[in-house]
């Protein structure tokens, strides 16, 4: 016989409990019906068009010999992606008090709300680069498992830090309201105008601990082949990830949570 919630209902299990949670997260978020889940999408295709207007209208040229709308994009893909991650990670912990009733626990809202963005963001970056292929032809990629280990690894930064700022979140309303601003100035220094060859010093060093920069370097590198990044290294992002994490966990037990993810009360 399978075990029983204590209100007697029947646990989800692994992908259909992650499906019920994804769905529900899906219809919260995006209440306003299926114009505002492709807002979702069409805001970074939006963001990285103005840039693109920006660049020729600047006359900056990209360091590398790629056309100036890949480049933009393989710089701002990384960003977009953390920092949607982040953020609905942080706003899904609102969702976890309310979800008992499903079995659900505190890392299983976390889980699917991480799930789903890297199923959007797989989305956006095809969208993103079949658009740049069919408007100003296509780009050869130099070395795809390297483009999508690029990808997963700042899906796993974006989940590790979505999962402390929900934390932090959860322990603090002034950490809840200052995390979406913490966010912004990555922007800037995270590759989406530059590559890290261009740095001079002392600024490559500060950037050098900048674990998205190495992120968007390795992306570029998987996908141009005329781009080489001797700056990437995966320790950074990795050690990051792992930091994050437990930061996350040593903060739940600090403020008393239980560590096996159930809701929070």
């Amino acid at each position: 016989m399978r075990p029983h919630t204590p209100n007697g209902s029947p646990p989800l299990w692994l992908w259909p409990k992650l499906e019920a949670l994804m769905i529900r997260e899906v219809h919260v978020r995006f209440a306003g019906g299926a114009g505002s889940y492709v807002w979702t999408f069409a805001s970074p295709v939006l963001w990285i068009a103005l840039l693109v207007v920006s660049f020729e209208w600047l006359g900056r040229t990209p360091a590398i010999l790629v056309d100036v709308p890949s480049f933009v994009a393989s710089g701002m893909l990384p960003y977009v992606i953390f920092r949607q991650t982040v953020t609905a990670m942080g706003r899904a912990m609102s969702a976890a008090r309310n979800l008992r009733h499903l079995g659900a626990r505190f890392d299983d809202t976390l889980l699917a709300a991480g799930v789903l963005e890297l199923l959007n963001a797989c989305v956006l970056f095809a969208l993103i680069f079949s658009s740049i292929a069919l408007i100003w032809g296509p780009t050869p990629v130099d070395a795809p498992l390297t483009a999508i280990g690029a990808v997963g690894l700042v899906a796993l930064l974006g989940f590790s830090f979505g999962r402390l700022a929900a934390v932090l979140g959860q322990v603090s309303d002034a950490a809840n309201r200052a995390i979406p601003l913490a966010l912004r100035p990555l922007f800037w220094v995270s590759g989406v105008f530059f590559v890290a060859a261009e740095l001079a010093q002392p600024m490559a060093g500060w950037l050098w601990w900048n674990p998205i920069l190495h992120a968007s370097e390795l992306l570029r590198t998987g996908l141009y082949d005329s781009y080489d990044s001797r700056f990437f290294d995966l320790r950074v992002p990795l050690i990051a990830s792992l930091g994050a994490l437990a930061t996350s966990v040593g903060v739940q037990r600090a403020a008393g949570y239980n560590i096996r993810g159930q809701a929070l009360a």
